[in-house]
């Protein structure tokens, strides 16, 4: 009987301690907090699939950054026009919060360059949903340049719409 007693004892201790390192463990591990962190990226705006039509451009498309580089080694054309599919590939919806043109690099006057894009700051861009962003590069100037060149980003901050 004695025996039986120390055994049951025995098995009540691992059972505890099993159950002791357990609650421990996730303790640990699995901390609930009740806060929730949604990144930037959480939302996820890819630009892919662009299409040139005019001189030779290169488009080099950095989605880590919400960023697209035009290199145009020859403006020679009046009018140039891109086509860039924009897709949000998350569930959140957002707004195109600013658009901005920088590290503009030319040869010529950069004000005799209209560009335009058919996405603007404030529009909607749902869950899911694919917009075509068409780009275009107007040349003002009556200037008659050789190796006219022109090179320059198009930035975009995006902001997560509040409910």
């Amino acid at each position: 009987m004695k025996n039986g007693i120390k055994y049951i004892i025995f098995i009540i201790v691992v059972i505890c301690c099993a159950g002791g390192l357990t609650m421990s463990y996730l303790h640990a591990h699995y901390k609930e907090t009740g806060e929730i962190n949604i990144s930037k990226k959480y939302y996820d705006i890819m630009f892919t699939n662009a299409i040139v039509s005019g001189s030779e451009t290169s488009i080099k498309i950095d989605n880590d950054n919400d960023s697209i580089h035009f290199d145009i080694p020859n403006f020679s054309d009046k009018v140039l026009l891109y086509s860039i599919d924009l897709i949000n590939i998350g569930n959140v919806d957002v707004n195109v919060d600013s658009i901005s043109y920088t590290n503009v690099d030319t040869n010529f006057d950069k004000n005799d360059v209209k560009i335009t894009t058919s996405i603007s700051k404030g529009d909607l861009v749902k869950g899911g949903e694919q917009k075509k962003l068409n780009v275009t590069l107007e040349y003002l100037g009556n200037n008659k340049i050789e190796n006219n060149y022109y090179n320059f980003n198009i930035n975009f901050v995006f902001e997560k719409v509040s409910i």
